[in-house]
């Protein structure tokens, strides 16, 4: 694996998996969210050119959903791609604890300028948004890059993702 998508729904534990994939294929960690977004929540217009700069890269760890045409061409440009599919309920504990965070003034995943303590409302929304208007969509372009011969693990619970983060994934055929 030299380039690896991360997937997933928020609060699902995808930027912890990532940062520990990087570190062991010493390949560079990248957070959607930091080029997704300016200060104030803010669309930035020139995030598709720094995406793709991104992808042009021999080895990376992408973290981060974004626009669906952006995931298409990381799906297309990574060699494994990893989902986090948590049931929702977990998502939503998982972020809860990250926002908690957050109002404390622990906001390290933040993009620049912005803060999740002053988005909580807009965060959950987009959580159930994820879950129950996007999932089917994703499972179809994970499905698809399986069928492509891509390396796809799909993390579905605290365990699988420990396990992976660990370094089970050195030794996994895809599942």
């Amino acid at each position: 694996m030299r380039r690896v998508a991360v997937i997933g729904n928020a609060g699902g534990g995808k930027s912890t998996l990532s940062k520990r994939i990087a570190a062991d294929i010493d390949a560079p960690y990248r957070a959607v969210d930091q080029i997704l977004w300016a200060p104030g929540w803010r669309y930035r217009e020139d995030f598709q050119a720094r995406h793709r700069a991104w992808l042009e890269e021999p080895a990376w760890v992408i973290d981060g959903f974004g626009a669906w045409g952006a995931i298409e061409e990381r799906f297309t440009a990574a060699d494994a791609i990893l989902w986090i599919d948590l049931p929702i309920a977990l998502h939503y504990w998982w972020a809860t604890k990250r926002l908690a965070k957050a109002m404390v003034g622990r906001d390290a995943d933040a993009p620049p300028g912005c803060s999740l303590a002053t988005a909580v409302a807009p965060f959950y929304r987009m959580i159930w948004e994820i879950h129950r208007e996007h999932r089917e969509r994703l499972a179809l372009l994970v499905e698809t890059a399986r069928d492509q011969g891509k390396a796809v693990h799909v993390l579905r619970s605290p365990a699988q993702i420990a396990r992976f983060r660990a370094g089970a994934w050195k030794f996994a055929a895809a599942a």
